[in-house]
């Protein structure tokens, strides 16, 4: 079975339908390829600047922990590749001609000896769907395939994009979730943080997002109570890799054994069909098999909250009884991906006849059903509870003394003075004084212990659900909407059609949004682009076409490196697309509109003193920064003469990302002016508060959530996050109070797909009991009049010195989904006290190595000489105004 898997399969299997297809590639907004087909490149091995990385973490977060050290590519575990010669490692499917199923005991040739893995009941990878959903596969017979988009003709070089459903999730984070790197670091910071906790127990709970089918797929085969360790995630068939395709070796947890006696990396033929499930991260059936059993996609929603548990899952672990005290109006749920999934049907968006069921049936086996809300009569495919079902993870909360058997933290007043943030949940009685037994070997499981909170790590579609984006309707306000944009014909604002599959002659058009699936999170795919064998994916397509031939008879370059699609998607959901496509509907006239976007109201001079009165609206459904916590935005504010020369700079980085005390200088020994904030030992006073008013170069105005352990000590460690010390990220507009929505009365109040919005307005509240000495956000009408939610005002008064003279204002707004201090503490966990742990060495090396310096830019057109990613910081809007 070779690579163009989904070509041999789809010869196979259907009578293809050749005639001349009538696309001519045009949409709008078009697609963009600043850097054409070119991709970015690392960082020289081992060179001057991964030394640098190097020292300046060990200099400046590391000097009493284990030091880094500067690493190669072949000293580090790399992931498994998406293929190995002309053998793909990710296709598990249900049938195959010529192929009879041989995953599981009692098939005929089981365990199996090569791909693909052909499981009868089970999960399929991407690579089916690729042979009917790759535009790709589509080129040769007469004109462009559907989905198949040129960049503009008024460009000098003009390329074809392939924005099929399978051409743009194969390029999206989703699709990767499993691969990223500093995610794996985290889960294995968090198992060697909590030592008494059941490390497979953590690893599920993260697998159960990132890699769901196959963390779901262990569940079926093995009961509920297997969890998925990291093992199985590395695990192939054996005989297929070469030592050079698999870099370090992995070291093995022989305790894990799904198959008792028969650990995973002694028998990775007895468990590879889950790790080829699990790298295939948020795929295709993760989303298009959710719903009820056995309900042909039909869904009633009902006052009943049981009626939501396809979506947001059971409350098996009490959820309502271990939420944090201040959550006053709980979930009733646990969310974190665990709905439902009906494994003999595939969900559309579309009514079935109007579909082409036969290749799905005849070829694996799975009916198609319309997923369907018969409340709304909506496709449920097309509304945001889809989504809100893993972007609301709740996670342990594990206190810092956590041991089976052993004293709550509460349990005696001195044990209280130590630990002043754990939170006794209602389900830990009164009675209680010691946590739960172990559960396996010398381990306890904190997601069935009554007595550990189970709190927030995120809460994204929370933050919706309390905004004026948040609607049942299919329209431009869903996840979907800003997401997954929709394509639209230059010459009919109103027509967004494309034929979904096109393996089937005959088909109609159906609105079509693209599978982009993207936030802001650069550094990351950056190290999917830059290092593809290490992080184990296919940077080029054996099936992309060198060039296609559209109706006219233009021969078009198409996009060979489909991780460029991603890229650019990147940019444009940053600085132009935060609404999708930036097109109102029924139009072709673009509007751009960047995640946040900055108004200069005023800039004046009086004497010495320059004052800037600056507005920020953030144009998210949700807050900014949203998604996990460690994420953070700044100004950088610069008083410039006019020569462009800055003669005062507030929020100025380093090459690593770190914010300085004014302009950024490096001393003799090495070392910088950082602000407190960039190494504030675990104090939540050295951190940045909240401003209305900056006056020094030393403020800057920092949008964040910081959170402190059960002892009061700032974290980033995902199961340790107890109590927000400060959370003044900018609200979505619509964003209610607690107060204004009258919460503390005993009705039952507004809902948004059965979640009230008071239970919202709980969960995703701004801190305003912050730790951080001379915080400004109780006072800031931003944060407490909810008609000015969705921004902030802040003004910054500047006395120049004598002699000064400035000419202009510049102001942008900074994203980091990888700040320093975040990556710092991965490292400084991801040592066992002998060496640093497998994740964590493979993020070293990739994180010194790795180029984030780029030539993109903002798509703005207002911003386009503006740098979009440089010293690990995105740029996402700039503004400069004159003074007057």
């Amino acid at each position: 079975m070779t690579r163009v898997f989904g070509k041999a399969l789809l010869t196979a299997l259907l009578l293809i339908g050749t005639s001349a297809r009538a696309n001519d590639g045009l949409t709008v907004p078009p697609p963009v390829f600043q850097t054409g087909d070119t991709p970015s490149v690392p960082l020289p091995e081992g060179g001057a600047a991964a030394q640098g990385f190097v020292d300046f973490f060990n200099r400046t977060y590391l000097k009493d922990a284990p030091q880094i050290p500067l690493l190669s590519k072949d000293q580090v575990v790399w992931f498994p590749p998406q293929s190995a010669g002309d053998t793909s490692l990710e296709l598990v499917v249900r049938a195959t001609p010529g192929n009879p199923p041989n995953c599981n005991p009692g098939d005929e040739g089981y365990p199996p000896q090569g791909y693909p893995i052909v499981c009868r009941d089970d999960f399929s990878t991407g690579q089916f769907c690729q042979a009917c959903h790759d535009s790709a596969l589509f080129v040769e017979g007469g004109g462009l395939p559907e989905m198949m988009y040129s960049t503009s003709r008024e460009d000098h070089d003009v390329w074809l994009a392939n924005w099929s459903q399978y051409g743009d999730w194969n390029a999206n984070i989703m699709r990767l979730a499993t691969r990223d790197p500093i995610w794996q670091a985290q889960i294995e910071t968090e198992t060697n943080t909590h030592p008494w906790a059941d490390p497979h127990v953590i690893q599920d709970v993260c697998f159960s997002c990132h890699g769901e089918m196959g963390e779901r797929q262990v569940e079926y085969d093995f009961g509920t109570e297997q969890p998925f360790c990291t093992d199985l995630f590395y695990a192939t068939l054996p005989g297929i890799l070469s030592d050079h395709e698999r870099g370090k070796p992995f070291p093995p947890d022989l305790s894990c054994a799904p198959i008792p006696g028969k650990p995973v990396a002694e028998n990775p033929e007895l468990y590879a069909k889950y790790g080829s499930l699990a790298r295939d991260g948020v795929s295709c059936e993760t989303c298009h098999r959710i719903g009820l059993p056995n309900e042909n996609g039909q869904w009633t929603p009902t006052p009943d909250p049981t009626s939501y548990d396809v979506f947001y899952g059971p409350n098996k672990y009490d959820v309502d009884m271990r939420q944090p005290s201040e959550q006053k109006r709980p979930l009733q749920h646990e969310f974190t991906a665990t709905f439902a999934y009906d494994m003999e049907t595939i969900m559309t968006p579309d009514p079935v006849e109007t579909l082409d069921p036969a290749p799905m049936w005849d070829d694996d086996r799975l009916a198609i059903a319309q997923a369907f809300n018969t409340g709304t009569k909506t496709s449920y495919l097309r509304q945001a509870v889809l989504c809100g079902a893993c972007h609301v993870l709740i996670v342990p909360e594990i206190p810092t003394s956590y041991k089976p058997g052993g004293p709550l933290p509460d349990s005696t007043p001195e044990l209280k003075a130590q630990y002043p943030y754990y939170d006794r949940p209602a389900a830990c009685t009164a009675d209680r004084t010691t946590f739960a037994p172990a559960t396996r070997d010398q381990f306890g499981n904190p997601l069935t212990d009554p007595c550990v909170t189970l709190g927030y790590e995120q809460a994204t579609y929370l933050e919706w659900i309390n905004s004026a984006f948040a609607s049942e309707e299919d329209n431009g306000n869903t996840c979907q909407g800003c997401h997954m944009p929709l394509v639209t014909n230059p010459a009919n604002g109103s027509d967004h059609g494309a034929i979904m599959a096109q393996s089937t002659a005959g088909l109609t058009a159906k609105t079509y949004r693209r599978h982009r699936l993207m936030g802001i999170n650069l550094p990351v795919f950056e190290m999917f682009v830059q290092f593809p064998d290490v992080l184990g994916v296919d940077m080029h397509d054996d099936n992309v076409p060198d060039f296609a031939t559209t109706p006219m008879g233009e021969e078009m370059a198409v996009i060979q490196n489909y991780l460029l699609n991603g890229q650019m998607a990147i940019v444009e959901q940053a600085t132009s697309q935060a609404n999708g496509t930036g097109l109102p509907e029924g139009t072709t006239t673009v509007e751009p509109q960047a995640a946040i976007e900055i108004a200069i109201d005023g800039v004046e001079m009086r004497g010495t003193v320059v004052q800037a009165d600056l507005l920020i609206t953030n144009n998210a459904g949700h807050k900014f920064p949203s998604g996990a916590g460690f994420r953070r935005g700044f100004l950088r504010v610069e008083v410039l003469d006019a020569a462009g020369k800055t003669l005062w700079i507030s929020g100025d980085t380093n090459p690593y990302g770190a914010i300085c005390d004014g302009a950024c200088m490096q001393a003799a020994d090495g070392s910088w002016n950082l602000l407190p904030s960039e190494t504030p030992d675990g104090n939540p006073a050295n951190l940045q508060p909240h401003r209305e008013t900056v006056t020094k170069e030393s403020e800057v105005q920092i949008y964040e959530v910081q959170a402190v352990d059960d002892t009061g000590t700032l974290t980033s460690r995902t199961l340790a996050l107890f109590h927000d010390a400060k959370d003044n990220r900018i609200l979505p507009r619509g964003y209610m109070s607690v107060a204004a929505l009258g919460c503390g009365d005993a009705i039952v109040q507004d809902s948004i797909f059965g979640i009230e919005k008071c239970t919202a307005a709980y969960a995703t509240e701004p801190q305003f009991d912050s730790l951080v000495p001379g915080s400004a956000i109780k006072a800031d009408p931003h944060y407490s009049d909810d008609t000015l939610a969705g921004s902030d005002a802040i003004s910054y008064v500047i006395d120049l010195p004598e002699g000064s003279a400035p000419a202009s204002v510049r102001v942008a707004m900074l994203y980091q989904t990888i700040p320093p201090g975040f990556l710092a503490g991965r490292f400084k966990d991801g040592h066992d006290g002998t060496a640093f742990l497998p994740a964590t060495e493979r993020a070293i090396y990739l994180t010194s190595h790795l180029n984030t310096n780029l030539d993109l830019r903002s798509e703005h057109p207002d911003n386009t000489d503006v740098l979009f990613s440089k010293d690990w910081t995105t740029t996402i809007f700039t503004a400069t105004a004159a003074l007057e």
